[in-house]
C-alpha cells in the first residue's frame, strides 16, 4: 500500500461489505456524482454529526431536568 502524502488527512482502508449493501452504497453514489468512498465519507460524517447533537439535547435535557428538581 502507498504511504499517504504528509498533508492528505485521508487515509486508505479495507471494509467488507456485503453485496446489497455495496449496490446500495454505489447506486446513492451515482445519483449524487461521488465515487463510493465520497458516498461512504458523506453518510459517516452525517452520522456522526447527528449523533453529536442527539447527545448535546441529551445533555440540555438532562441539565434542565437537574436544575428543576
Amino acid at each position: 500500500m502507498a504511504r499517504p502524502k504528509a498533508d492528505d488527512p485521508r487515509r486508505q482502508i479495507s471494509i467488507h461489505l456485503d453485496e446489497a449493501l455495496l449496490e446500495q452504497l454505489a447506486n446513492a453514489a451515482k445519483r449524487e456524482f461521488r465515487s463510493v468512498s465520497g458516498e461512504i465519507g458523506y453518510r459517516l460524517r452525517r452520522s456522526f454529526e447527528g449523533a453529536k447533537e442527539s447527545i448535546k439535547q441529551t445533555e440540555q435535557r438532562d441539565q434542565e431536568a437537574a436544575a428543576a428538581a
